[in-house]
């Protein structure tokens, strides 16, 4: 049975399918600093504009969209989300560290996700203290041209875990 994904949250998420989130609940991006958020998030918003403008999104929807998708810089943004997906460059170090700090702040059940197209989703949850909750979820590029998802099960994801991946992943 998956847990419910009430609100999405992407770390570094400029890469990633906000738009198609924004439409199940709010979506938080974040950054390392205001200039890389700013720009984070006028990209998003943008994508959104261009989904409109080709009639996918109605301008209702769109700007419902674009008002679900907002930026912090602090992790405590993510204390009430339900799923995490980390979208930061492919470093095991700095993966690691992005869910330690996330792992701080957020709900024992929240899903930890991680964008990696070539790290093991196992090394990056080892010192986590519930690594039963991470799972891949790897968007291919551009993400709002090529629908295409990959789900990988670590070796201590657990079923709920992975049925919520799968839940996410079909909006």
């Amino acid at each position: 049975m998956p847990r419910t994904a009430r609100d999405v949250v992407f770390v570094d998420g400029v890469r990633t399918p906000f738009g198609k989130a924004g439409a199940q609940g709010p979506v938080v991006l974040t950054d390392l600093d205001q200039e890389r958020l700013d720009k984070g998030l006028a990209y998003a918003h943008g994508e959104v504009d261009k989904l409109a403008a080709k009639g996918r999104l109605s301008p209702d929807a769109a700007s419902r969209v674009k008002r679900l998708i907002t930026g912090s810089l602090s992790k405590d943004a993510f204390a009430d989300a339900s799923v995490v997906i980390e979208a930061v460059f492919e470093d095991m170090k700095v993966k690691r560290q992005v869910f330690a700090e996330v792992e701080a702040v957020v709900a024992d059940d929240c899903v930890l996700m991680t964008n990696t197209s070539s790290l093991s989703v196992s090394e990056m949850a080892a010192e986590l203290a519930h690594p039963e909750r991470v799972v891949g979820f790897h968007f291919f590029n551009p993400v709002a041209v090529l629908p295409l998802l990959e789900i990988v099960r670590g070796t201590a994801t657990d079923g709920p875990t992975l049925a919520t991946a799968f839940a996410v992943a079909r909006g």
